[in-house]
């Protein structure tokens, strides 16, 4: 079954323009014919109504010539801009025999194929490929062959010429895309090589360099205990230049340091608790052990200070509820009684099940009955 061919938009426009202007002229007509009604009917027909039956008719028929002119200009602007493309295609073909293969081209613009005129540079450039089409079919075929050869010859050398600039700003991937295009363009040239030798001591030589960089960072970073720091140095290189040589023996250093660091560390916190639970300061061997928590969690040093912390912890309670009473007991040497019931009850509410906040309980009228006779004391060498 033979399907319709959809209309493209300016094809919608030319039919709607000529409908327009078909129903702008059948309007005209119809007023003209309603005025003749109308003046018959009521008895009035003059030549008032003759006039007015030939402006309604002419003025119709012109907007609609008007809207027919425009959709043939529109029509006639598609046709050209089609043939305009439909001759571009036909010269590509026809001169790609005796042309040079062409280099791939640059993304089209948004506008291409939208059915408006060519812009001035392709028709330029057609104008070129109908000389160069009219020089060549006047030339025989040693000739034509003798063209296409100094044309590839001139390409060639512009992208040798391409790769060497490119080299000088150590650009690879560009190097390599362009040496690619000078191979597929005329892959028997001596100069492709030569070229890809230079890539390839240009990429040694960035990799030395890089390599040497990075190993240079990773050991400052080491030397000052940042390892995670180092680490994503080494990544870094790695995603790089993963196959060079240096590389997997930076990521090995910095692991192997990194454990040692590691090592050391745990052993020299775990020793540090024990220093200091040994010495009996139980608050400073709580804060060892919930540093070497915290920093090593999975360890096995961690593992030995979590059984151990519950004890360390209590003992750190009743070290530093000791050293509360021990002040109290200094404030009521000097007499201090209400700085004194201030920290007791600090005490009793921080540390209730100690033997010092059972101590104080029991002292606390007493002490709050030294307090108000202070205060009492105090109130009356005031009066005095």
């Amino acid at each position: 079954m033979k399907t319709e061919r959809p209309l493209h938009p300016p094809g919608v426009l030319v039919s709607c323009l000529a409908v327009l202007g078909a129903l702008s002229a059948m309007l005209g007509l119809a007023a003209a014919a309603v005025v003749l009604l109308l003046d018959v009917a009521a008895d009035r027909a003059s030549e008032a109504t003759a006039g007015w039956m030939v402006l309604w008719a002419a003025g119709g028929c012109c907007v609609g010539a008007v809207l027919w002119a425009l959709a043939w200009l529109c029509g006639r602007r598609h046709l050209d801009s089609v043939a305009q493309r439909q001759l571009a295609r036909t010269l590509t073909s026809m001169t790609a025999p005796w042309s040079a293969p062409v280099l791939p081209p640059e993304p089209a613009s948004d506008t291409a194929g939208a059915g408006g005129p060519l812009p001035a540079q392709t028709a330029e450039a057609l104008l070129a490929e109908l000389r160069e089409l009219n020089v060549n079919l006047l030339l025989s075929d040693e000739q034509r062959r003798a063209k296409r050869e100094h044309f590839l010859s001139r390409r060639a050398d512009a992208l040798a010429d391409q790769v060497a600039e490119v080299l000088e700003i150590e650009d690879l991937p560009e190097a390599r895309r362009r040496l690619d295009r000078l191979v597929g363009l005329a892959p028997d040239d001596p100069r492709a090589g030569s070229l890809r030798e230079r890539i390839e001591a240009l990429r040694r030589r960035v990799e030395e360099r890089d390599v040497a960089a990075a190993t240079e960072r990773a050991a400052e970073l080491m030397s000052a205990g940042q390892y995670a720091q180092a680490a994503a140095v080494a990544a870094e290189l790695a995603s790089r230049h993963g196959n060079a040589a240096g590389v997997a023996e930076l990521g090995r250093r910095v692991r192997h340091e990194k454990e040692a660091f590691e090592a050391e560390d745990r052993k020299r916190r775990i020793a540090k608790v024990e220093k200091e639970a040994s010495a009996r300061r139980w608050r400073a061997a709580r804060t060892a052990a919930e540093e070497l928590l915290a920093a090593y969690p999975d360890s096995l040093e961690a593992r030995e200070v979590r059984s151990s912390l519950a004890t360390i912890a209590d003992n750190a309670h009743i070290e530093e509820a000791r050293e509360l009473r021990d002040r109290i007991s200094d404030l009521l040497r000097r007499r201090h009684f209400a700085e004194a019931i201030d920290k007791a009850r600090d005490l009793i509410a921080r540390f209730p099940d100690t033997a010092a906040a059972a101590e104080l309980n029991k002292e606390m009228a007493r002490l709050e009955k030294l307090a108000a006779g202070e205060a009492q004391a105090d109130g009356q060498d005031a009066r005095d």
